[in-house]
């Protein structure tokens, strides 16, 4: 049943043996992850938007999707 007043926040079920990837730097979901010793890393453009503990989840290499669908990786 789709809830229409409810926060997504509080809808938020992630299994333990999943990994998950966290698109900017957004501080409720890092905070969560950390907190229930879940296993994330963190895809952000600016490292600088990140807390100094955060960092060790920061994913280094930049991923682009180029027009074909087809993911290009580089350092």
């Amino acid at each position: 049943m789709t809830k229409f007043k409810a926060d997504p926040f509080d809808e938020l079920a992630i299994k333990r043996s999943s990994f998950s990837v966290i698109v900017g730097a957004l501080v409720p979901y890092i905070k969560f992850m950390k907190k229930n010793s879940l296993d994330f890393c963190i895809l952000e453009l600016d490292k600088s938007a990140l807390k100094v503990d955060d960092l060790k989840y920061f994913y280094r290499k930049k991923r682009l999707w180029t027009r074909s669908g087809r993911p290009t990786i580089s350092a």
